[in-house]
């Protein structure tokens, strides 16, 4: 499904650059001996043929986003934007100091909502800029200590200075400025803020995911969708987003026996040692993920069942993300890194 609308070139265009630079370092990964992270094509052709059973049996059903967030239409438009941009400016790193999983993202979500509930002005672009880690603790995250509550806090007041110096403190004027065209508005996003600047360097070479900056898009579209008389705030080019690589979705890949991991890697997955930040390993993983959702995509496309019901890659990442949630007592465990993008 195609978009009529013609977006930015692939040079610039965020998406793009996601796509071609995980495909590289895949292809990279092929001249290795003993490559860390294999995908293996036939597990992936029986998660296909799995998926398609679940289809014809109606058992697959994407959540509404309310459902995690709050109901945008009980919200003016700019409160909703701003609500969004402060869930995906600390949307990473749930599981240090987490341990039993007491704490996750709807956790988060939730305790935001309350606060756009009894205190709203918090969400004014102006009062953004004047967040503190202890008042996230306090009020985000049930007083826990959570990991990098200092970066959070810098995150979120960065947001608030761009849109209340750039864009008149309305989130609304940054959203059009990208005329709803969603990889221009992923690289407004990447541009304006740096704390969704997600890229790394493998073998000298830039690798982007764009994971936080794309989720932010794709909260933005979803909450929208969901919100009356918003017809004047359609996105074109919905087709481009990619998957957003975290550490659940291959986790579940892993599971489901897509991704074979090296015995190296996979101790150090199991024994839940911490990979560094941009290291070979978890750029591997990335990486592989993406292209991982891309070939299943491929697949999908092929399938008249399955294509019915499935057209873009961040559908195949929500769809994979309920299955890791819906599972996780039963799946061995993520990779750990500790980040501000993931």
């Amino acid at each position: 499904m195609k978009s009529l609308i013609k977006s930015i070139p692939d040079i610039i265009n965020p998406c793009a650059q996601v796509r071609r630079t995980c495909q590289r370092v895949s292809t990279l990964m092929e001249n290795q001996v003993s490559p860390s992270v294999i995908i293996n094509s036939q597990k992936l052709d029986e998660f296909i043929q799995n998926l398609e059973l679940k289809v014809k049996q109606d058992n697959i059903a994407y959540e509404q986003w309310a459902k995690y967030h709050m109901d945008p239409n009980n919200y003016s438009i700019e409160q909703v934007l701003a609500y969004i941009f402060v869930v995906d400016g600390m949307n990473f790193c749930f599981w240090p100091n987490n341990p039993s999983g007491n704490f996750e993202y709807e956790h988060m979500t939730k305790n935001l909502a309350k606060i756009l509930d009894e205190q709203p002005d918090f969400f004014i672009p102006k009062q953004l800029t004047l967040v503190q880690a202890d008042e996230l603790k306090s009020r985000v995250f049930n007083n826990m200590e959570f990991a990098l509550l200092e970066e959070r806090a810098r995150i979120v007041r960065e947001i608030g200075y761009i849109v209340e110096t750039s864009f008149d403190g309305s989130f609304v004027k940054f959203l059009e400025r990208s005329d709803f065209d969603v990889p221009t508005l992923i690289k407004d996003i990447v541009q304006n803020f740096s704390g969704f600047r997600d890229e790394a360097i493998y073998q000298g070479e830039q690798v982007c995911f764009y994971k936080r900056a794309q989720i932010l898009v794709a909260d933005i579209i979803g909450a929208l969708q969901e919100k009356k008389n918003m017809e004047q705030f359609v996105f074109e080019n919905q087709e481009q987003l990619t998957m957003f690589a975290d550490y659940r979705v291959p986790q579940i890949l892993r599971h489901v026996g897509i991704f074979q991991y090296s015995e190296e890697l996979a101790n150090k997955i199991d024994n839940e040692i911490e990979l560094p930040y941009s290291s070979t390993d978890e750029v591997e993983i990335r990486a592989q993920t993406v292209v991982a959702v891309e070939m299943i995509l491929g697949k999908v496309k092929e399938n008249q069942v399955l294509n019915q019901k499935i057209k873009y890659s961040f559908e195949i990442d929500w769809l994979l993300w309920q299955m890791g949630e819906n599972n996780l007592d039963s799946m061995k465990p993520h990779h750990k890194v500790l980040s501000i993008f993931y």
